[in-house]
Parts: C-alpha cells; sequence; structure tokens
C-alpha cells in the first residue's frame, strides 16, 4: 500500500515538472511565472532532482536523433524534443536563468539597487533607462535591470512609476502576490498589508496576481484592489483630479481605520498604535493630511469620537 502511494506521488511530480516543461518551452517567462516555478522547485528536492532528470533527457542527442527520423518518416511534422516554438538552445537558457536563483546554484545573481525615499522632498528617483521612481516616506523599491527585462519589487510602501518606453524589455514591478507590467507609462502601486492598490495615469499596464490564471488589463484612469492574489473590481477614476499622497494628502471613503493609520505611519516618526483592535474596523472617510500627524490625530478624533494619547515611543488611539 505504502509503495501505491509513493508510486501516486512520484507520477505526480514527474506530471509537475512535464507541465512545468511544457510553460517554459511556450516562453511563459514572465515575473509571476518565475516566481511560482522556483516555489515549486523549492518545495521539494525531488521536484529539482526529477526536473534536472527530465531537461537531461530531452538534451539527449540520441533523442534529439530519434525525433529527426521520425520526421522523415512521418508527412505531418513532428517537434523535436522541448523545443515546442523556440530553439533547444534558449529553452535551456530559460531554465538556467530561472535556477539561477535558487539558493546554492550556480552563481549568485547581481545584486539589486535599493530605493527609499529620504525625505518628503526627496523621494523622487532617475534610473538608467530614463525611468523615475517617486516613492512615499517609509517605502522602499528593489531595482535590477538586464539586457532582457527591467525588474522592480515594492518591498514596502507606495510608488509612482514613469516608465521609459523600451519595447525588448519588459518594465515588471513585483508587489507581494501579484506583479505588474509596462512598457511605456505612469502608474501608481500602493502596497499594504492586506491589499495592493495599482490606479493607472497614462498608457496601459498587464495586471497578474497569483491565484488568477488570467491576466489582467488596466487602461489610464482604472483602478484595481488585490487581495490575497485575486482580482477587485476595476474601478474607473479621474486622475486630473485625484488627491493622492503625492500631494500631501490622503482622500478615502469607505477605508477602515486601520487602512488610514497604516498610511499615516509612513510620515509619522511615532509609531500610531490602536489600543483596541476592533477600533481598525471601524469605516472612515475624508480628505487627511501626511505630513502633518497631530492635526491629522486631533481631526480624527474629532470626527470619531477618538481619544489620542502621546507616548515617549508611540501614539496610542482609544474609544
Amino acid at each position: 500500500m505504502q509503495e501505491t502511494v509513493n508510486n501516486t506521488s512520484q507520477d505526480s511530480i514527474y506530471t509537475e515538472a512535464a507541465e512545468w516543461m511544457d510553460r517554459l518551452s511556450d516562453g511563459e517567462l514572465n515575473t509571476l511565472c518565475r516566481k511560482r516555478f522556483i516555489k515549486w522547485l523549492e518545495a521539494d528536492v525531488q521536484h529539482q532532482q526529477v526536473f534536472e532528470s527530465m531537461l537531461a533527457t530531452w538534451q539527449d542527442p540520441a533523442l534529439e536523433q530519434s525525433f529527426e527520423q521520425l520526421k522523415k518518416r512521418q508527412k505531418r511534422p513532428v517537434k523535436k524534443a522541448f523545443q515546442w516554438g523556440m530553439g533547444l538552445a534558449t529553452a535551456c537558457a530559460l531554465v538556467v536563468a530561472i535556477t539561477v536563483m535558487l539558493p546554492g546554484r550556480f552563481s549568485e545573481t547581481p545584486q539589486p539597487t535599493v530605493f527609499t525615499a529620504q525625505s518628503p522632498t526627496e523621494n523622487t528617483h532617475q534610473l538608467s533607462d530614463g525611468s523615475a521612481l517617486q516613492l512615499q516616506l517609509s517605502s522602499e523599491v528593489m531595482v535590477n535591470y538586464s539586457e532582457q527585462q527591467r525588474d522592480l519589487r515594492i518591498e514596502s510602501g507606495q510608488a509612482y512609476f514613469s516608465v521609459a518606453k523600451d519595447k525588448k524589455r519588459p518594465f515588471v514591478v513585483s508587489v507581494g502576490d501579484a506583479s505588474v507590467t509596462a512598457v511605456g507609462t505612469e502608474f501608481n502601486i500602493d502596497r499594504g498589508t492586506d491589499q495592493i492598490d495599482v490606479t493607472v495615469y497614462e498608457g496601459i499596464v498587464e495586471v497578474q496576481a497569483e491565484q488568477e490564471s488570467f491576466p489582467v488589463l488596466l487602461k489610464a484612469g482604472e483602478k484595481m484592489r488585490l487581495s490575497r492574489g485575486r482580482f477587485g473590481v476595476v474601478k474607473k477614476v479621474d486622475v486630473n483630479n485625484l488627491i493622492d499622497w503625492r500631494s500631501g494628502w490622503i482622500e478615502i471613503s469607505n477605508e477602515n481605520l486601520t487602512y488610514l493609520i497604516e498610511r499615516l505611519n509612513r510620515h509619522s516618526s511615532t509609531p500610531i498604535v490602536l489600543a483596541d483592535p476592533n477600533l481598525g474596523s471601524r469605516e472612515v472617510a475624508g480628505r487627511f493630511r501626511l505630513n502633518d500627524t497631530e492635526q491629522t490625530l486631533k481631526l480624527l478624533s474629532q470626527m470619531y469620537a477618538l481619544n489620542v494619547e502621546y507616548l515617549p515611543q508611540q501614539i496610542r488611539l482609544t474609544p
């Protein structure tokens, strides 16, 4: 009985490895796909062993010769081993590009450049390709450019991207369990604890999420919230009159207090905490100044009957 279970498990690994071979050979190598592949390889040492064994088999000259002979005998074209839409050498190069990111495998990947916002007025960075990156306080973005792709990752906070056009090198921003791809456009990404907001100001971006099978295209004047790897509803926004963090303000509606406090904390030198976690679910709305914590908290206390207590290490909000 145990042998049957083990065989079934092994068959499943071979099936999954074959599926990854097929997906990679089709050129499905966007950032999100690459993350999923790495996650699969790291999940079990057998995954790596089976995949490497399968790759070695496809590279076997004897198998390649057999496919050539079969193609001569049959009238219809026969696809070569591991050559569905691309050459063997190209496919193998793609696999190496992915597996190089696994711990202890091949050489280390180039170290990315880390960008942060030093102050409200020193938060814009010019990138080597002509793109611009504007960061909210307490935000961090990692940038790693190659000849094939411009990879960025939002570690925390919020960023506005002005992307220089380069059709040969997609501009891909990874954020949590999602990714946003652009060629030449302007868009904003806000990474919160429980959600990711993407707003497009100019052009079009492609958004992918880990739990979704197909991407979504967002156009200028559209906004979408992602949560737990799932797409939310696409909403229309007037980007020409939108009040956003770059103006020093935040305008919200139908959000909870936790959402607002998280964004105020990016600009506060002293952490703002909710003494009662239940306070976080209170719905709030309005326009609030980000760079004046004291005034904003005073306004909140008046609007929502909150007590503000200033302590040496934190600012506490109580009912």
